[in-house]
């Protein structure tokens, strides 16, 4: 045990923005509660402080190996699976990294920086912060405000040119291809009109970044009959699958075609139909499924496999872009990927009053984080004040919902 029933606050890693502070913490109530890494959702960290004393524990890992973090009554633990389990002569013992503990006098904050000293000596950060970075597109950081656009109903953008003639406007654009949200992946054909949308809000100062999803493919589509092979594999040979409106399955960043596959998709997005940015969805914020097809090429189940499959993925796809000034986003703060992708849609969670910034204080000047998340019956007095908490917390405006933008 770490510490006794309400006699300390504790950092806890959670979606959005990385962390929240759970005052007079009392363990059994957090006995189930856990997180996955690599996802990109949260730290593989913690801390317990007692006033001004606190206790830094956090699994620092450059190889962003599969693991979780879980709070076990009055304890908790980091969780890998071995490397190769069940395949005899070449199972690894070892987790393959370190856990790190430091004492400090402070709150979450000195926390923070721990771990961005950290953090800034890692293959992710490397480049260097934004302002020194000559592969990272000028139009992320300089979009103003960001909204959704759905389908063919543009009026929500239109309005945003009247009423913000001089302010620079980032597009999130669903629903953008014929095909009905969260089917038909990976395949996309744009709706009519929708590139000659594209061109017009490009031409007033726009960044337009159409949704994909850069995890999925959805079963029912011929053409997962050959994609089935390059699927994460269960121990049964069935694919780890997830159920939107379609069965989809989970794909194995490390399979040759899936890699090429991603890549395809963003020439169609940007070079085909003539959009300036494109976003991922899921890479950035979903788990590591443990795959176990040994003709992928990884270790099974365990090891950095994932982290390094997604990496070797997105770099020719940061390279052709990044050449032509067109950003990649995607979902969740994507830590680990922040050197390949441009900007993190911070979505998923509504703010709490417990929750800190913590992702944004460790890689502040790194990334750019967008959209702040509003509860759905919000005031619009509410909406400002979390627009502004948001900015401050180092968000860029915007919101989930298109409507709330003007709601003030």
């Amino acid at each position: 045990g770490v510490v006794r029933d309400r006699e300390a606050d504790v950092l806890i890693p959670t979606g959005n923005l990385g962390a929240k502070v759970v005052t007079n913490f009392v363990p059994l109530s957090y006995s189930t509660y856990h997180m996955r890494s690599p996802a990109g959702w949260a730290p593989m960290m913690t801390a317990y402080m007692i006033g001004d004393a606190g206790l830094y524990i956090a699994a620092h890992d450059p190889q962003m190996c599969n693991k979780e973090l879980y709070y076990w009554g009055n304890s908790f633990y980091f969780q890998s699976p071995v490397e190769n389990a069940g395949v005899p002569g070449k199972a690894s013992g070892g987790p393959g990294f370190e856990v790190t503990t430091a004492c400090y006098r402070g709150d979450w904050w000195q926390a923070a920086k721990l771990y961005r000293a950290w953090a800034l000596r890692q293959k992710w950060t490397a480049k260097g912060p934004l302002a020194r970075r000559k592969d990272a597109p000028s139009a992320m950081p300089e979009a103003d405000i960001w909204m959704r656009v759905l389908g063919t109903n543009y009026s929500n953008f239109d309005s945003a040119l009247k009423l913000w003639p001089d302010v620079r406007i980032g597009i999130r654009h669903y629903g953008w291809n014929v095909q009905q949200f969260d089917t038909n992946y990976p395949e996309f054909q744009p709706r009519d009109g929708v590139p000659q949308f594209w061109a017009r809000a490009a031409k007033a100062g726009a960044l337009v970044t159409p949704y994909v999803n850069g995890r999925l493919w959805d079963q029912s589509l011929r053409s997962f009959r050959y994609a089935r092979r390059d699927a994460c594999q269960r121990d049964d040979g069935r694919p780890f699958d997830e159920r939107y409106r379609s069965l989809c399955a989970v794909m194995c960043p490390c399979a040759a075609d899936w890699q090429a596959t991603l890549l395809d998709m963003g020439l169609d997005v940007v070079g085909k139909y003539g959009a300036n940015g494109i976003y991922y969805d899921q890479i950035g914020v979903s788990g590591w499924e443990g795959c176990r097809n040994p003709a992928h090429g990884h270790p099974l189940e365990g090891g950095g496999w994932w982290w390094s499959g997604y990496r070797q993925a997105l770099a020719p796809i940061k390279a052709r872009f990044a050449a032509k000034g067109v950003p990649i986003t995607s979902e969740g703060p994507c830590e680990m990927f922040m050197d390949l992708i441009d900007g993190a849609l911070i979505v998923g969670r509504n703010h709490k009053s417990d929750d800190v910034p913590f992702l944004p204080a460790v890689y502040g000047g790194y990334t750019t984080f967008f959209c702040i998340e509003q509860e759905a019956d919000d005031e619009p007095k509410a909406i400002f004040a979390r627009q502004v908490l948001g900015v401050m917390h180092g968000q860029v405006s915007g919101s989930w919902d298109d409507g709330r933008l003007f709601a003030f």
